[in-house]
């Protein structure tokens, strides 16, 4: 479960660094209380770092993190479809 959770985590990283080449203000400007650095970063240390990821970093991704996201990105396709 652990590793397709992080495998998820990853996906959403690749995203977030996608548009990030596409668009380097596009993410803070559609949602700009939301940690895309971080969010980035976080594809990174789980390459990288994955022997050494403490579990409770992913546990918070998920407990703390997530809805917050979710909220923005619904937030973010409003305000796209708006300007359509």
């Amino acid at each position: 479960m652990r590793s397709a959770i992080e495998r998820q985590i990853l996906v959403l990283s690749e995203a977030a660094v996608r548009l990030h080449k596409l668009d380097p203000d596009a993410a803070s400007r559609l949602a700009p209380d939301i940690d895309w650095p971080g969010i980035r970063g976080m594809g990174n240390l789980i390459r990288h770092k994955y022997d050494d990821l403490d579990t409770q970093t992913i546990v918070d991704v998920l407990t703390n993190r997530l809805d917050q996201l979710d909220a923005a990105a619904a937030q973010a396709i409003r305000r796209v479809d708006d300007d359509a």
